[in-house]
């Protein structure tokens, strides 16, 4: 079996999306050293992250260096050329191709609520994810409540569809308490207890609401007990930091800007908490991350979060800032329920892993070339 995959964003600072495709690859990668794999890439950097060398992986640096002309023409062309039985769409899908495809549903966020994302990017990005919901041989949906959705609307891709849950890299563990506060210092400067927050700042990813919620709690903890934010900043990072000033947090307000994979698990560890009032997630992967590293965790009553937190998380409305203020004072001042959380999520986090995210993955691959060759 020849599998094409289109790798468009592993190498940037592209979130869940870049985790999602190198920690899936690399995890192929591990378990199956059979079939052959084309992995197509946009930019140098993309190829040069994976650094797998393995006689059935073959990489292929598609030109030009422009995404729209990649899946207009480029991919197209170079998937005919590699002769590949079927490919995997893990963003977005080449404008045509002829060929069968399974396609990674990440979640419908963006035909949730308009306000998400800036019609900019969603008058590009909507017809091509329908495209994959309408003619895809396979949809992997990311978690049940996605998969809810796009069966909802579009009812004949029940039985092309599974769940088919993310990964989580190793990297993210339980750290030794001893010498972790010093640790985190050294490499971040950052002194003294602090609340955790992980994400691109998008609407979707609910930062004013977070914020608000940090002000409250910050007035009411009776200790300093500062923010750390890590994630790249996008179209909105803007009114982000006019709410900062507005509710006079900044000094006890720490930016960080994207962080790497090498140094989150330090910075997931190292919290007092780890707080995720998203608006809405397709899966949520800071949550598994930080439960994996023993922080407690506190996210969102709403879309897939209650499912993949599995009990081991305590839930809040996101759009109420009091809510999510409450379960941070509960958190502040009950070492023991700090303890319980850790303890549930540790168990829960280790449930997700990229070698079973790639086992079923490479299942769902064979599933559609033996129906393809009957």
């Amino acid at each position: 079996m020849r599998v094409g995959i289109l790798a468009l964003k592993t190498g940037t600072a592209a979130g869940g999306l870049a985790t999602y495709e190198s920690g899936l690859i690399h995890a192929i990668a591990e378990q199956d050293r059979e079939n052959e794999y084309h992995i197509f890439c946009v930019a140098p950097i993309s190829r040069q992250s994976f650094k797998i060398d393995q006689p059935n992986f073959v990489f292929h640096e598609l030109k030009p260096r422009k995404r729209l002309l990649n899946l207009a023409w480029s991919a197209p062309r170079a998937m005919r050329r590699a002769g590949v039985d079927l490919f995997h769409v893990v963003f977005l899908p080449p404008l045509w191709s002829g060929l069968p495809f399974v396609f990674t549903a990440h979640g419908p966020e963006m035909f949730i609520d308009p306000t998400f994302f800036p019609w900019k990017i969603r008058i590009i990005l909507l017809p091509l994810i329908r495209r994959c919901y309408r003619r895809a041989s396979s949809i992997l949906c990311v978690s049940g409540d996605t998969r809810s959705y796009i069966v909802k609307h579009y009812p004949d891709a029940e039985a092309r569809s599974r769940v088919v849950y993310n990964g989580c890299l190793d990297a993210f563990h339980q750290f030794e308490q001893e010498g972790l506060a010093k640790r985190v210092e050294e490499k971040f400067n950052i002194t003294g207890p602090y609340v955790l927050g992980v994400g691109r700042i998008e609407p979707r990813k609910n930062p004013i609401g977070f914020l608000e919620s940090y002000a409250i709690f910050r007035r009411e903890a009776g200790e300093r007990v500062r923010l750390v934010i890590a994630g790249g900043h996008t179209w909105s990072a803007g009114e982000a930091e006019a709410a900062i000033q507005r509710l006079g947090i900044a000094d006890d307000v720490v930016r960080l800007g994207h962080v790497s994979h090498d140094d989150l698990p330090l910075l997931y560890a190292g919290a007092r908490m780890f707080v995720f009032p998203s608006l809405w997630e397709g899966f949520g992967l800071p949550v598994i991350e930080a439960m994996r590293c023993g922080t407690p965790v506190i996210t969102s009553e709403l879309s897939c979060l209650p499912e993949v937190a599995g009990g081991a998380a305590l839930l809040v409305d996101p759009r109420d800032p009091n809510s999510i203020a409450r379960q941070m004072l509960r958190l502040n001042t009950d070492p023991a329920l700090r303890k319980e959380m850790t303890a549930k999520g540790l168990a829960r986090g280790n449930e997700f892993s990229w070698r079973r995210c790639a086992a079923e993955t490479i299942q769902a691959y064979h599933d559609l070339y033996n129906a393809l060759n009957k």
